[in-house]
Parts: C-alpha cells; structure tokens; sequence
C-alpha cells in the first residue's frame, strides 16, 4: 500500500477526485441544517449558556462573590450572582471588551488565568464608577 503525502485526509482527497459526490454531500448537509435549524441553534444555544455559567462561577470563585466597593449601599446577603459584573479596575475595560469580543469576558480571565486588574462589583457600583 502507497502512502499518499499531499496534506489531505482520505475524505477529502475523495472528494476532491468526485466532486459530484462532494456537491451531493454539501446539498444534503445544507438541506439537513434548513431543516433542523431551530433544534440545532437551541442546543448550541443551551450549551454556550451552562458553558459560560460555569466560566462565571470560576471567575466569581477566585475574585470573590460580593462587591469590592466598601460603601456598597446593598447589603453582602442580598446580593445575587446575577447582580454582580466584572470591573477593570484601572479602566479601559470598553477597549478590552471589543477586542475579545465582548461575550467572552469570563472564558478570557479563566484562559489567561485570572490577571490582576479586575474587581468584582454589583451592577450598581459599577454604574456609580462610571458616570462618576
């Protein structure tokens, strides 16, 4: 048996030699996800969500699970994890947000484990600080 070394797997090299076969394939996958659009998009949907719930249970775990604000009007027990956001301390967080697109803030500080230069604080305080 020859060993083939042109970069391609068997499936692609069998395509590129049929490509009948590979526009029938490419028809029935493009049927399939018409078809099957909203079942997919949920599942992708629902699995992005606990994904990202659990990058933000590491990143309240390690900076901590109550505002840093000392004067934060609301009391530590009436605070909810929903309530509560990642803060630049030193600014400049808009900046960083469009670069790593701004729904990934909490996988970023988990893959970059945890920087310096973030606070966690409620909604409110970080609202106060800026406008402020």
């Amino acid at each position: 048996m020859r060993k083939i070394n042109d970069g391609l797997t068997n499936i692609q090299r069998y395509f590129k030699n049929h490509p009948d076969k590979a526009k029938e394939r490419n028809l029935r996958t493009l049927n399939y996800y018409h078809n099957h659009r909203k079942e997919m998009n949920d599942r992708s949907n629902k699995y992005a969500k606990e994904k990202n719930e659990e990058y933000k249970t590491l990143v309240f775990n390690h900076y901590g699970d109550k505002c840093s604000n000392p004067d934060c009007p609301i009391p530590p027990d009436k605070m909810d994890i929903h309530c509560l956001v990642i803060d630049h301390i030193y600014g400049g967080g808009n900046k960083h947000r469009k670069s790593i697109g701004s729904n990934f803030i909490y996988r970023w500080l988990v893959k970059n484990n945890f920087p310096e230069g973030f606070q966690v604080l409620c909604v409110y305080c970080n609202w106060r600080k800026r406008f402020s």
